[in-house]
C-alpha cells in the first residue's frame, strides 16, 4: 500500500501588484487635493483652488486636463489588473483539487491501518489465554506463601510473647519488645485477607500474653513506686526503683497508648489520692488555702527540673518520657481536687465569709497565674480560671459588701468635711470617695471575675449620686438660711468660699466620673460594655456645679441687698437736683468689683463666664425690683437714678475686662436689655402726663396694666387719677387714633444722656424750653391731633361713668377730668392749636 501523502496546504502567492490605494495615479489625485475617500463639497474646492475669477480664467482648462489624463491612466492600469488576477485563480483551483484527493487517499490508508491493528489484538489474546491462568495461579501460591510466612512469624512472636508474660522481671520483658510489634504487624497483615483457620487461636494466645505482661507491668510499676514515694530508701536501692519504672514506661509506650494511658491514670489517681490524704483531716477551710497551693508546688519542685526542682534525684522526671507531658498531667488533676474543694466548701457556706472569701479568691488567682508562667502555656490551655470560676456565684455578697462599705465612708467622709479647701480647690471628701471607688474597682478586676464588676458599677452610681445630692444639700440657701442682706461680712466669707469648693468639687467628679467610666468599659466583659452607663451621674455633677454658681451669685445679691433698700427707701418724690452718683450706687459697684475678682481666684474659668451672665441679670432684676418700690419719683429723682443706672450698667460691662476675659457680645446684650428696662420705666416718668400711654406701650412692649399703674403711680398720680389712663392703656387706643390719625404722639422717646442730665443740674427750676420746630406743619398737627384725642377720651370716659350710676366717687373723678379737660384747653389754645 502507497504510503499516505503529506497533508501540506500550500501558501498563496503573495500579490505582486500594488493594491489600488498605491497607485501612482491616486498620488496623482491628492497632490491635485481631490480626496480620495470622503465626499467633496464642490464649491468650497472650487474657491479653495481658484479664490479669483482671474485665477479660474487662466488655470482651470490646464487642471482639467491633468484631471481627465490621471482618470484615463487610471483606468487603463485597473483594466490590466483585473486580467492579472484572473489567470493566476486557475493555479489556484488546481492545488486545490489535488489536497483534496490526498485527504482522500490518507483517510483510506488510516482505515486499513486500524483493521490491521484490531486483528493483531485478537492473535495475541489468542496466544495469552494459556498463560492468563497461569499467572493466576502463580498470584495463589504468592499469597498463600505470605499468608504461611505471616501465620509462622505470627506463631513466633506469639511464642516469644507468651515467654516473656512468664517473667516478672521487667528487664527480661523489655528485652522483648520488637515481639510486640511483629505480633501488631502480623495481625494487621491479615484485616485485608480472608482469615485462614490458625489465626483466631493465635490471636486469643497473643491476647492472654499481653494482658499477662500488662499486668505484670502494673504490679511492678505500682511496687517500685510506693518504694520510690519512701523516703528511707538507700540510694541504690531508690536508682534500682528508678530504672525498673523508666523500664515500665518503655514497656508501656512498646504495648501502645491504652496500656500508655491506663499507666499514666494510675500514676495521676495516686497523686490525687495523695493530695487528698494529706488535706483529709484539715478543717481550716480558706484560711489554710495557702497549704493547698503549696503542696503542689512542692510537689512539682521535687520531681521535675524544668519546674524549678529541688530533689530531681528523686523525681519523677526521671522515671517518665518527657513527651508524655506527666507534670502538667498531675498539674491537672491537682486543680481538679481543688475545684471540686472549693465548690464544695463554698456550698457548705461556712467560709462564705467575705473577707476570707475575697483573700482566697485572690490567692487563687495568684497560684493560677504562677502555674501559667511555670508551664509557659498558651492562652488556649491557661490555668487561670479552672478554680476562680467556682467564686462566681458568691460574689454578690462580695458586691453587697463594697456597697455597704461604701456606704459608710461615705457617711464618715460627709461627718468629717470641713466643706474648706484649704490645700487644694477640691474638697478633700470628692478626691477621698474616688479613691475609695476605684480602690474598690481594681480590687475586683484583679480577681478576674466580670459580672461582679457590672454589678459594681451599678453601686457606684448609686453612691456618686447619694454624694450629688449631699454637695447641693450644702450649699448656702439649700436647707439653711440664707445670709440676711450681708450683715455679717465672717459668715458671708465662709458661704462664699463653701460654693466656691462645691462648684470646683462637683467639676472635678464630673470629669473623674467619665473616666470611671471608661476604665469600667475596658474592664468588664465584653458582653456588659454597652450597658455600662454613668452619664446621669455626670450630668448631676455638673447640674451641682450650676446650683453652685446661682448660689454664689444668691450669696452676692444679699450681700447688696443693704445698699439697694437704700435706692428704695430714698425720697425720691422731693429729690432737690440732679447729683453725683449716689453712694449706694458707688457702695454696689465696689462690691461687684470686688466679688468678680475673688471669685475669678475661687472657682475655675470653665465656671467664670456662666457666673457673670447669671450674676448681670439677677443683680439687674433685683435692681428693677427696687426701683418699683420707690413709691414717688419725681423728675430730678428720676433723672438721678439714671445717672445711678448709667454707672451700674458701666460697672456690669467692665467685669469680664477686670480678670482678663473678652467680653462676650451675649453679655453686653444681656446687660443692655435688663439695664434697658430700668430706664424705659425711669423715662416714662419723666415723659409729660398727657404722653405716658404712647411712651410707655413704645418703651414697654410687653408691659401690663398693672405696671403701667404702679409707674403713674411713682409719677405721683393718685389711683383714680390713673385709671383713665390705664383704661385707654389696657384698650390699646392711642390720642392719635380717636382723631383718626395713623401716627402716634411719642414715635422715638428722647434718650437722657450724661449731658442732658448735667444742663437740668444747672436749670432747677425746670424751665421749658420753647417749641423750635413750629415750622414743621406735620408735627403741629400730629400734636393737635393727639392733644384732641386725649380730650375727646376724657370726655368719652366721663360721661360712661356718670351713665354707670356710681357714688359720688364717679362724680369726684368727672369733676377731675372736666378740669383737666378744661386745663388741655387753654394750653392747646395758648400754643396756637385749633381742634373741634
Amino acid at each position: 500500500m502507497n504510503p499516505p501523502q503529506p497533508l501540506v496546504a500550500e501558501r498563496l502567492p503573495p500579490p505582486t501588484h500594488p493594491m489600488p490605494a498605491d497607485l501612482p495615479e491616486l498620488e496623482e489625485l491628492a497632490q491635485l487635493d481631490i480626496p480620495l475617500t470622503a465626499e467633496i463639497d464642490v464649491a468650497a474646492y472650487l474657491n479653495a483652488r481658484f479664490p479669483s475669477e482671474a485665477q479660474l480664467n487662466t488655470n482651470l482648462n490646464p487642471f482639467l486636463d491633468r484631471i481627465d489624463a490621471a482618470l484615463h491612466r487610471l483606468d487603463t492600469h485597473l483594466t490590466t489588473l483585473i486580467d492579472r488576477h484572473r489567470n493566476d485563480t486557475l493555479p489556484i483551483s488546481d492545488n486545490i483539487n489535488s489536497t483534496t484527493q490526498s485527504l482522500t487517499d490518507a483517510q483510506s490508508s488510516l482505515a486499513t491501518l486500524t483493521a490491521a491493528a484490531d486483528t493483531a489484538s485478537e492473535s495475541l489474546q489468542q496466544a495469552l489465554a494459556p498463560a492468563t491462568s497461569t499467572y493466576a495461579a502463580l498470584q495463589n501460591v504468592s499469597n498463600t506463601a505470605a499468608a504461611v510466612e505471616a501465620l509462622v512469624t505470627l506463631d513466633d512472636a506469639v511464642v516469644k510473647l507468651e515467654t516473656a508474660a512468664t517473667s516478672t522481671n521487667l528487664d527480661h520483658i523489655a528485652s522483648h519488645l520488637n515481639v510486640f510489634d511483629a505480633v501488631r504487624d502480623s495481625l494487621t497483615l491479615f484485616e485485608s485477607q480472608p482469615e485462614p483457620n490458625s489465626l483466631p487461636p493465635l490471636r486469643a494466645r497473643a491476647a492472654v500474653a499481653t494482658e499477662t505482661l500488662r499486668s505484670t507491668m502494673l504490679v511492678e510499676f505500682k511496687r517500685n513506686s510506693d518504694m520510690l514515694s519512701t523516703s528511707d530508701t538507700s540510694s541504690k536501692n531508690l536508682d534500682a526503683a528508678v530504672e525498673r519504672l523508666r523500664t515500665a514506661c518503655i514497656v508501656a509506650e512498646a504495648m501502645g497508648s491504652i496500656v500508655r494511658a491506663e499507666l499514666l491514670g494510675s500514676y495521676i489517681r495516686t497523686r490525687r489520692s495523695a493530695f487528698r490524704a494529706a488535706f483529709e483531716m484539715d478543717r481550716s477551710g480558706f484560711a489554710g488555702i495557702d497549704k493547698r497551693f503549696a503542696w503542689l508546688r512542692k510537689e512539682l519542685r521535687a520531681n521535675w527540673a524544668h519546674l524549678g526542682g529541688e530533689m530531681v534525684d528523686r523525681g519523677w522526671g526521671r522515671v517518665f518520657p518527657e513527651h508524655w507531658g506527666v507534670a502538667r498531667r498531675v498539674a491537672d488533676g491537682i486543680v481538679a481536687e481543688l475545684r471540686e474543694w472549693t465548690s464544695r466548701t463554698l456550698d457548705v457556706g461556712a467560709d462564705r465569709d467575705v473577707a476570707i472569701m475575697i483573700r482566697a479568691l485572690s490567692k487563687t488567682k495568684e497560684f493560677e497565674v504562677d502555674l501559667d508562667r511555670r508551664f509557659k502555656v498558651e492562652r488556649a490551655n491557661s490555668f487561670v480560671g479552672n478554680i476562680s470560676e467556682s467564686y462566681g456565684p458568691w460574689m454578690g455578697a462580695y458586691v453587697n459588701q463594697e456597697d455597704e462599705h461604701l456606704k459608710i465612708v461615705l457617711s464618715e467622709l460627709l461627718r468629717d468635711e470641713t466643706w474648706l479647701c484649704e490645700d487644694s480647690t477640691v474638697l478633700r471628701s470628692g478626691t477621698e470617695l474616688f479613691l475609695v471607688i476605684k480602690k474598690s474597682m481594681r480590687t475586683c478586676a484583679s480577681l478576674d471575675v466580670r459580672q461582679p464588676l457590672f454589678s459594681l458599677h451599678s453601686v457606684f452610681r448609686k453612691h456618686l449620686s447619694a454624694y450629688a445630692n449631699a454637695l447641693v444639700k450644702h450649699l448656702p440657701g439649700f436647707h439653711e438660711n440664707a445670709l440676711a442682706d450681708g450683715s455679717d461680712p465672717e459668715e458671708f466669707t465662709r458661704k462664699k468660699n463653701r460654693s466656691c469648693a462645691i462648684v470646683n468639687t462637683a467639676e472635678y467628679c464630673s470629669n473623674t466620673v467619665e473616666q470611671l467610666e471608661e476604665s469600667l468599659r475596658r474592664t468588664v466583659e465584653h458582653a456588659y460594655v454597652t450597658d455600662i452607663d454613668l452619664s446621669s451621674e455626670r450630668e448631676k455633677f455638673s447640674a451641682v456645679s450650676a446650683k453652685g454658681v446661682q448660689s454664689l451669685v444668691a450669696l452676692i445679691d444679699e450681700d447688696l441687698e443693704r445698699d439697694l433698700k437704700a435706692l428704695s427707701s430714698q425720697n425720691w418724690a422731693s429729690w432737690p437736683e440732679v447729683g453725683d452718683t449716689s453712694e449706694w450706687a458707688e457702695n454696689i459697684c465696689k462690691k461687684l468689683k470686688d466679688s468678680v475678682e475673688e471669685m475669678v481666684k475661687l472657682i475655675e474659668r470653665h465656671h467664670f463666664r456662666f457666673f457673670l451672665e447669671k450674676l448681670a441679670v439677677s443683680f439687674l432684676l433685683r435692681y428693677k425690683k427696687h426701683v418699683y418700690k420707690c413709691e414717688q419719683v419725681n423728675n430730678y429723682g428720676a433723672q438721678q437714678i439714671l445717672l445711678d443706672s448709667s454707672a451700674l450698667k458701666t460697672v456690669l460691662l467692665n467685669l469680664p475686662p477686670l480678670v482678663n476675659t473678652p467680653v462676650p457680645a451675649a453679655f453686653v446684650k444681656q446687660v443692655n436689655r435688663e439695664m434697658g428696662k430700668v430706664e424705659a420705666l425711669l423715662k416714662v416718668i419723666l415723659a409729660p402726663l398727657d404722653a405716658s400711654v404712647d411712651t410707655y406701650a413704645a418703651l414697654v412692649p410687653n408691659g401690663t396694666a398693672a405696671d403701667f399703674q404702679q409707674v403713674l403711680e411713682m409719677k405721683g398720680l393718685r389711683r383714680a387719677e390713673a385709671a383713665p389712663l390705664v383704661l385707654s392703656y389696657s384698650r390699646g387706643i392711642s390720642p392719635a387714633q380717636r382723631l383718626g390719625s395713623n401716627k402716634s404722639i411719642v414715635t422715638s422717646p428722647k434718650k437722657v444722656s450724661m449731658s442732658d442730665l448735667t444742663e437740668q443740674k444747672d436749670n432747677p427750676a425746670g424751665k421749658e424750653e420753647p417749641i423750635t420746630n413750629a415750622s414743621d406743619s406735620n408735627a403741629s398737627q400730629n400734636q393737635s391731633a393727639a392733644v384732641g384725642s386725649v380730650i375727646s377720651l376724657f370726655d368719652r370716659l366721663g360721661s360712661s361713668l356718670k351713665e354707670s350710676g356710681i357714688t359720688d366717687r364717679i362724680d369726684q373723678v368727672s369733676s377731675h377730668f372736666e378740669s383737666t379737660t378744661d386745663r388741655l384747653k387753654k394750653e392747646a389754645a395758648a400754643r396756637g392749636f385749633r381742634f373741634g
